[in-house]
């Protein structure tokens, strides 16, 4: 239904070709691109309220989706079936990003300022970060580190590996103009990729 707002969207991997969307009324819809009309439907707040859907991720397989709302619950569905695998309180404030990666890792960022991976069907997460600051609003990894970003143009880095340890840095003036809004590792050389509010991208060695 075109009349209901959408408030995400993830791409389906490869050698998959459809995207899913999620909408204000917590259904989740898959589209085929080269094919007119809805692949799927499913419904993922259940007899639940936990708000607007703010971030979606799927898994490296393409078998799952986690979806995060604006309440802090998240959804871990499956794709196949449409069967809800698990619903958590994983946060105390609005999702920001949910990143899905190999292992059945799922990593998300909320306003509550922390930072936290988890196993998808384990009910405790296996890393919790939190920033001092501001909210980690946008995250890429690289390999064991999660590089972070928040609004204050503030990197982090953060280390899955164990003992989990935490650095932040901060982006000079002149190398980094307006505000951050959106970052990217480019792993052959470790290149990150920044956005700023006022629309320019930078890259930084």
């Amino acid at each position: 239904d075109s009349r209901v707002p959408l408030t995400a969207v993830a791409v389906m991997p490869a050698p998959h070709t459809s995207i899913t969307m999620a909408s204000s009324d917590s259904t989740l819809r898959f589209v085929d691109c080269r094919k007119p009309g809805l692949q799927h439907e499913f419904r993922l707040g259940g007899g639940l309220n936990p708000g607007l859907v703010r971030s979606l991720a799927v898994s490296p397989s393409g078998r799952s989706v986690v979806a995060g709302f604006s309440s802090g619950f998240m959804v871990l569905l499956d794709t196949r079936t449409g069967l809800v695998l698990r619903g958590w309180p994983a946060h105390e404030g609005d999702i920001l990003q949910i990143k899905a990666v190999e292992g059945s890792v799922l990593i998300s960022s909320s306003s509550d300022h922390s930072l936290t991976v988890w196993k998808e069907l384990e009910q405790k997460p296996t890393h919790h970060y939190k920033s001092a600051s501001d909210p980690i609003h946008t995250f890429d990894l690289y390999g064991s580190e999660v590089v972070t970003g928040t609004v204050a143009n503030k990197i982090g880095v953060c280390s899955l590996l164990e003992p989990p340890s935490q650095a932040t840095t901060k982006l000079s003036s002149e190398n980094f103009r307006g505000t951050l809004t959106s970052l990217a590792l480019l792993p052959t050389k470790r290149h990150l990729l920044l956005g700023s509010d006022n629309g320019i991208i930078r890259l930084l060695a």
